[in-house]
């Protein structure tokens, strides 16, 4: 069995060490996992979910077009010269 130390940071986020993101194909930046309190231990393991369709993938980048598109009129309405890339980094923080 594998182990490392990490620190958890601020909003309870920690970095899994590279040995592991080798050793585990399905742990990548994309990655949706479960998590699960066990004692003293937590478990993480992978969601399986299918693959997306042609028409689903068509479907999200529509979505992702018009969500775009209203930052951007939401930028130029309300606070001027707001860079939407930080505002949606700067938003995620948050929550």
């Amino acid at each position: 069995m594998e182990t490392a130390t990490v620190q958890i940071r601020q909003r309870g986020q920690l970095t899994v060490p590279a040995k592991f993101r080798a050793a585990l194909p399905w742990l990548n930046e994309q990655s949706a996992v479960t998590m699960e309190s066990q004692g003293n231990a937590l478990v993480v393991r992978p969601v399986r979910t299918p693959p997306l369709t042609a028409a689903e993938r068509r479907t999200r980048e529509r979505e992702f077009k018009i969500l775009w598109k209203d930052l951007e009129c939401f930028s130029r309405k309300g606070k001027q010269g707001v860079n939407l890339s930080q505002f949606v980094i700067e938003d995620r923080q948050r929550h």
